[in-house]
C-alpha cells in the first residue's frame, strides 16, 4: 500500500480484556520452521505463523541492488542460496518508488532511514513503530523510542500504526471506520514470541476488518505489542497452506529460513 503525508496525534486506550499468551488460545500445529494456526474472530478467518528455531530474515534487494519484488522471486533466490524457505510475508508499507516508507535495516546495514515526517495514511497514524531483531530476539517499539535510543539491530522495519501497545488497543483506531481490507501484522506476546498474522477470508455477508477490529483480534490471542504491516495486497507463503504462485509486487518481505543441511 502506498503512503502519503498528513499529521495525526494519538493517545493509547486501556483495555480490560487481556489474555496471557497466544499459545494458550490457539490450536497450533507443528510445521517446518515453526508452528501454524488458524482462528476465527468476528466473522473473519485469520492465519498465524509462530517461527521457532529458524532464523527470520528481511528481504528487499539482492546484492545487485535490485528489488526482489515478488514472493516468487524471493523464494527462488533463497532456494538458490541453499536455504529452505518455511515462510514469507510482505513487510511494511512502501512508497511509489517501491522503497520501504520508513526505516529498513537488513543484515545490520541501514538501507532506509527512520521516517519521522507527519502525513496521511496508515503509516502516519501515531504512534507508528519499528519491529526489529537483535541476537534473534524480537522487539516492537514506537518510532519515538527508536529515535531517542536507537538499538543495534540485525534487522528492522518501520511501519504503522502500532495496533497494540502494552496489551492495549491504540485508541486512535476508530471503531466504526468502514475501510475493510485484507490485512497483516507482526506481534509479540509476553514471552517475546513472534506471531505473523494475516486475514484470510470472511463469512458470507461479512467483510474484512477495519484497523480497530484487526487490533481486537490480535489482542484476543495475547499480543502485547503489535505493528501493522500492510493491507489490501497482503499475502503469505507457507508450504501446504499457501503455496500458490505469488506474483503480487511488494517492497520489503520477511522470510523464515534454514540451511538445507541444518539438523
Amino acid at each position: 500500500m502506498l503512503v502519503a503525508l498528513r499529521k495525526i496525534i494519538v493517545p493509547v486506550i486501556l483495555s480490560s480484556f487481556l489474555l496471557e499468551t497466544a499459545a494458550a488460545h490457539l490450536d497450533f500445529k507443528k510445521v517446518a520452521g515453526g508452528n501454524f494456526a488458524r482462528f476465527h474472530h468476528q466473522s473473519v478467518d485469520y492465519a498465524v505463523f509462530m517461527p521457532e528455531h529458524d532464523k527470520i530474515r528481511f528481504l528487499w534487494q539482492n546484492d545487485r541492488g535490485e528489488n526482489y519484488q515478488t514472493m516468487h522471486h524471493a523464494l527462488r533466490a533463497l532456494t538458490n542460496e541453499g536455504y529452505q524457505v518455511h515462510f514469507l510475508m510482505n513487510a511494511g508499507i512502501f512508497n511509489q518508488n517501491a522503497q520501504p516508507a520508513g526505516l529498513w535495516i537488513e543484515k545490520k546495514a541501514l538501507l532506509r532511514p527512520l521516517n519521522r515526517r507527519s502525513g496521511k495514511g496508515n503509516f502516519h497514524i501515531q504512534p507508528n513503530g519499528v519491529f526489529y531483531l537483535t541476537q534473534e530476539k524480537a522487539h516492537i517499539i514506537t518510532t519515538v523510542q527508536w529515535h531517542n535510543n536507537p538499538p543495534k539491530a540485525d534487522y528492522a522495519v518501520q511501519s504503522g500504526p502500532l495496533l497494540i501497545i502494552d496489551g492495549a488497543i491504540n485508541s486512535r483506531l476508530p471503531k466504526n471506520h468502514k475501510a475493510a481490507y485484507k490485512r497483516n501484522a507482526v506481534c509479540v506476546d509476553k514471552a517475546r514470541r513472534v506471531y505473523f498474522v494475516i486475514t484470510t477470508r470472511y463469512d458470507d455477508g461479512a467483510h474484512f476488518p477495519n484497523l480497530y477490529r484487526f487490533a481486537h483480534a490480535l489482542q484476543t490471542i495475547g499480543c502485547q505489542q503489535a505493528l501493522y504491516l500492510d493491507g489490501s495486497l497482503s499475502d503469505f507463503y507457507l508450504p501446504m497452506e499457501s503455496s500458490r504462485f505469488h506474483w503480487q509486487k511488494f517492497a520489503g518481505m520477511i522470510a523464515v529460513v534454514s540451511k538445507r543441511n541444518d539438523k
